[in-house]
């Protein structure tokens, strides 16, 4: 079990306490926090956040904090609260602490926060990486969240958990939720992220970007955040394995460290991805899929056409991404075309 590291608060413009904690050293890294966790509860009882957290104290000067309605912050949201409040949060730890430039990461909703603030302060945000993003939060199962969650918490917070977990994990783990968040600022937060889009703050941002993806993960499918990554200049995208909300925790923070070690401290002057190699090594079945991609077909249509479900066609998408080298589906797209002698 990880050691609580020292919680100590930041005041925010509208009077929020903010409850943030550092550890490790390196590289400053800023982690939103997720939608249900406590400082001080979480290396407790959630084994998943636990390890991933103490991975990343290994390699980087970990910042992480609770926003408000959650945690050691201050509770009991106003029924004006929206997700623009969240920047407030962020900007405060971030402040407080005076880190002049960093690595950002935000997962969920707060991938949104994460996403507004690099735009507006490119100077100060190294790096981003979003972890299960979409581009409009309508993309999540928000009748569940806003809907079951008001009809019934402890359904909801049950759901949250991973089905890999033994009954009594599961418990312990909605235990923990209960301690975290309570229905009340959960309903407030959740109608607030509900409306998030950020079509438009994408277009715009010119940090570096990694985006990730379990490929597993129920909650959100893996094509919502390839619409992120297609949608950033330069983004690179990773699918990683199993159900885990952030992957596998070696998978993932070993992605985020070759990530972090390969940026050159300048904002969109990330390196282009390399999209001359590994043609030879796509399967039949994944050539199928780059021919189609090319034709600029839809997920949809190209399991139709190749009778696969969409969900299956996603897999095969991201592994044709990752085995050629590219980002997006115009990247692809440009590939095939330079490589269709060979094919």
């Amino acid at each position: 079990m990880n050691e609580t590291p020292p919680v100590r608060y930041a005041r925010t413009a509208d009077g929020m306490d903010i409850a943030y904690c550092v550890s490790g050293s390196g590289e400053p890294v800023v982690f939103l926090p997720v939608g249900l966790t406590h400082l001080q509860l979480v290396h407790r009882y959630d084994r998943r956040l636990s390890e991933w957290f103490r991975m990343m104290q290994q390699r980087f000067q970990l910042v992480q904090y609770d926003s408000r309605g959650q945690g050691m912050s201050t509770r009991e949201l106003g029924p004006d609260h929206t997700i623009g409040d969240l920047e407030r949060d962020l900007e405060a730890v971030v402040d407080r602490l005076e880190l002049e430039r960093f690595v950002l990461i935000g997962y969920f909703y707060l991938a949104h926060v994460a996403v507004r603030y690099a735009v507006k302060h490119p100077e100060r945000v190294k790096g981003l990486i979003l972890i299960s993003c979409s581009v409009s939060m309508d993309a999540w199962p928000l009748d569940s969240m806003i809907g079951m969650a008001g009809r019934n918490w402890d359904g909801f917070l049950h759901n949250w958990v991973p089905t890999t977990f033994s009954p009594e994990e599961r418990q312990e783990l909605v235990d923990y939720y209960r301690r975290a968040r309570n229905v009340e600022d959960w309903l407030i937060s959740a109608r607030a992220f509900s409306v998030s889009e950020i079509s438009q703050e994408l277009s715009q941002l010119r940090t570096p970007t990694l985006v990730l993806h379990p490929r597993d993960f129920l909650w959100l499918p893996s094509e919502e955040s390839m619409k992120v990554a297609a949608s950033i200049e330069n983004a690179r995208f990773r699918l990683l394995d199993g159900v885990l909300p952030l992957g596998p925790p070696e998978e993932s923070v070993g992605a985020i460290e070759a990530f972090v070690a390969g940026l050159d401290g300048g904002p969109g002057k990330q390196a282009p991805a390399d999209v001359s190699r590994g043609f030879e090594r796509l399967s039949e079945r994944q050539l199928e899929v780059l021919k189609l991609i090319a034709e600029g077909r839809t997920t949809n249509e190209i399991a139709e056409a190749l009778v696969l479900s969409d969900r299956t066609v996603e897999r095969h998408i991201a592994d044709v991404y990752a085995k050629i080298g590219a980002r997006n589906r115009a990247e692809a797209t440009a590939y095939a075309l330079s490589n269709s002698d060979n094919a």
